[in-house]
């Protein structure tokens, strides 16, 4: 669907960047499981679980079956049909089965139509995988009691520059792997703090601030890889104390301290399907004077170009209040599915687009206006207003500069 030339599903308002065909379907996707797997070997393969597609567990289960059925060779084969059975997996060593073979099969689509059916199916595998990754927050302790330690402060600023060049979904995902860590460690009854120093003592940076900058560096690299893009960017000149830097090992660091929690999606990433979804645009209801419409068909075509324009508005102010929610450490202890309908409902109604939630949305979303409607309202107080022109439209990326950190 394109106005005015502009793909709306394809157009990264925040990088001004067209996505190609490939960088569409990692921008939907989220984070690689294959690359999760050939980066941190078969720890966890057997838990991938509600990662996966259906066809893709039934692969995943039918080839570890027979790696651990399948004949040795050391013994002795007594009949002639066992001498016929190959021995040929068997030798594999178990983690070569899982991250050279395995890889290959576990981002295989149960669906790939574009049809409702196949996003509905892939928004519930964003579900599942949102409740396997970790339980539910007690919102009130989480609220009143989060603590950071001594966080940078440009923390945020510093992952946004460092990822201007790549769609705004790897920012987003990198400060969800920071809000993770600090999840962690408040819900384990950490001091932040003693983390940091050991970040310090580990890669040798100045002070406990400057070790939660690395820190961001080091998801944001996870973010970037985890994506399927090169990762290439120098911090020796921001991390001058800390050389020799492997930044990779930061980021190792951080899947230590929360595993799985690395893949987890993000409001953003529910969102990206929801907008192929035609119940997620209700075009307002347009009048036409008969000087403006003589016929029917002027009036269907005006129809459909309000439509379009809804469309474009819904998606680029959805995108820009996910990218302020996902830096708001209040709205963090929510789940992401909880913050995405909470966003597609708020821009709605400031849109003035009656009624603000369906039960076509109910479906979608898998959530009832009810159980976000306390978050939505809190999203009015966290969020500028979206129709105001001078917010969110201005770039937010650009280069960077050591003196701003």
């Amino acid at each position: 669907m394109a106005f005015g030339g502009l793909n709306i599903w394809r157009f990264d308002a925040w990088a001004g960047h067209t996505r190609t065909d490939d960088e569409l379907k990692t921008a939907q996707r989220g984070p690689s499981p294959a690359v999760y797997i050939n980066r941190f070997g078969d720890v966890d393969v057997r838990a991938f679980g509600p990662f996966l597609p259906l066809r893709s567990r039934k692969i995943a289960s039918t080839l570890l079956r027979c790696h651990r059925l399948a004949p040795s060779g050391g013994a002795r084969r007594v009949t002639r049909a066992a001498r016929r059975v190959p021995t040929g997996l068997k030798k594999l060593p178990a983690d070569i089965v899982a991250t050279k073979i395995f890889p290959f099969l576990v981002e295989d689509d149960d669906l790939d139509d574009g049809s409702t059916a196949a996003t509905l199916a892939k928004i519930e595998r964003l579900h599942n995988a949102e409740h396997f990754m970790g339980k539910l927050l007690r919102l009130d302790d989480a609220i009143d009691s989060w603590s950071e330690g001594e966080r940078h402060a440009g923390w945020c600023k510093f992952i946004y520059d460092f990822a201007g060049s790549f769609d705004q979904t790897i920012p987003m995902h990198a400060i969800y792997i920071i809000h993770t860590l600090w999840w962690r460690l408040n819900e384990d009854g950490e001091q932040a703090d003693d983390m940091l120093r050991e970040v310090q003592q580990r890669f040798n940076t100045l002070d406990l601030s400057e070790s939660s900058l690395l820190l961001c560096a080091g998801a944001l690299e996870l973010a970037i890889t985890l994506h399927g893009k090169p990762f290439t960017e120098d911090f020796s000149r921001i991390f001058r104390h800390s050389q020799p830097l492997d930044v990779a090992d930061v980021g190792d660091y951080i899947h230590s301290r929360i595993g799985w929690r690395v893949m987890a999606p993000t409001a953003d990433s529910l969102l990206a399907h929801c907008y192929h979804m035609a119940p997620t645009y209700e075009p307002h209801v347009t009048y036409f004077h008969a000087d403006e419409a003589t016929s029917h068909g002027a009036s269907l075509i005006a129809a459909q170009m309000n439509r379009r324009r809804t469309q474009e508005n819904v998606q680029l102010r959805c995108n820009a209040v996910a990218r302020i929610v996902a830096t708001n450490e209040l709205a963090y202890p929510y789940p992401p599915s909880l913050l995405a309908a909470a966003i597609l409902c708020h821009v709605r109604r400031t849109m003035r687009i009656e009624p603000a939630w369906t039960p076509a949305l109910n479906v979608i979303m898998m959530y009832r206006e009810a159980q976000f409607a306390q978050l939505e309202r809190d999203l009015a107080r966290w969020v500028p207003d979206p129709a105001n022109a001078q917010w969110p439209w201005a770039d937010v990326g650009g280069d960077s500069d050591d003196a701003d950190y």
